[in-house]
């Protein structure tokens, strides 16, 4: 059994496994009693959002679930395919002009919403979101889309792990790999020894049964708002949020199960090695990130942890995609020239 418990942690991370729950446990009392409120202002206005979103969906048949899938682009195959994977707490039209942009430039796209999210299957048993479930739901994505059984991947925040895991766990699906903002899994393992497990207390905070879902939802989903206005005022619009809003009322449980998954595992099995990828990948990162120092991007770029990478710093937040969209398409296009 993969999940039989072997360990607490390994040797020489008890003492920082035990603060990242101190710290989890103190925030969690401060997250429950002070009042949250969102300023509606720091959304735009964007009438045109629903036809810019409007988009072809297909149901993919993938590992025993169906993933609800955006398709776009032509179908010949002469270029390779793209697969963007979103992150927490958004769906696959967080790459709205990622999709659009590349489409349009000769590349067969999908976008699936993972699962859990959105019109995506919800299996409710917890571990049934482990990163080996989850990154078999991307390989079969690719096999079944790709003419040659490879994609170049591109990933956020948790599609950006997923796309990490893809690399070091069944990389002959990826020709190539863009990250942004999500480190290594070596180097945030490095990561819970420094400060940055202060960012991270939401993770164990997530573990609870029942009560993050009723916080989260309180006030409007309020508290998910003030994570998204990390970034500057009108990255996000009013018509976005009021979607996404939507799919949180139907998947927040489903959706915190990737936490949930992650956090299990490493008191199942102690904290996993998985030593460098040898996937050729671009690191973007915006260094403004609030959840995630800057310092682990270049801790992920090392070659212990990225054999092949290149690394780019960009004057963003941790909502790198929605911020700075003519900027990423930039950089990604010119990667993969």
């Amino acid at each position: 059994d993969v999940y039989k418990r072997q360990s607490m942690c390994l040797p020489g991370l008890v003492a920082s496994c035990n603060l990242f729950f101190f710290i989890g446990l103190l925030s969690f009392g401060i997250f429950l009693l002070y009042p949250v409120s969102f300023e509606e202002s720091v959304l735009r206005d964007d009438p045109s959002y629903y036809k810019k979103t409007n988009f072809e969906y297909k149901i993919a048949n993938v590992n025993g679930i169906k993933l609800s899938v955006i398709d776009e682009g032509p179908k010949d195959g002469k270029k390779d395919l793209i697969v963007f994977l979103h992150g927490f707490p958004e769906s696959a039209k967080m790459w709205t002009k990622q999709i659009r942009y590349f489409s349009k430039a000769g590349y067969r796209v999908i976008a699936p919403d993972l699962r859990g999210y959105n019109n995506s299957d919800k299996p409710e048993n917890v571990m049934d979101y482990h990163l080996d479930h989850l990154s078999m739901d991307i390989v079969e994505l690719v096999t079944n889309y790709a003419k040659k059984k490879q994609a170049i991947v591109i990933g956020h925040d948790w599609g950006a792990a997923l796309t990490w895991y893809l690399s070091l766990k069944h990389p002959s699906v990826l020709k190539r790999a863009v990250i942004l903002n999500a480190p290594h899994f070596d180097a945030f393992s490095k990561a819970l020894t420094t400060t940055q497990a202060f960012s991270s207390w939401y993770m164990l905070f997530f573990q609870l049964p029942f009560i993050p879902e009723w916080r989260i939802s309180k006030d409007d989903f309020s508290w998910f708002l003030i994570g998204l206005s990390s970034a500057p005022s009108q990255t996000f619009s009013k018509q976005q949020v009021e979607e996404y809003k939507k799919m949180w009322t139907s998947s927040i449980s489903t959706m915190l199960n990737y936490y949930k998954a992650a956090v299990r595992n490493i008191f199942y099995k102690g904290i996993e090695r998985f030593g460098a990828s040898k996937i050729p990948t671009l690191i973007i990162w915006g260094e403004n990130d609030k959840y995630l120092q800057a310092w682990l991007a270049s801790e992920s770029a090392k070659p212990e942890n990225c054999a092949n990478c290149k690394l780019v710093y960009v004057n963003a937040s941790h909502w790198v995609v929605e911020e700075i969209s003519p900027e990423v398409n930039s950089l990604i296009e010119q990667y993969l020239e």
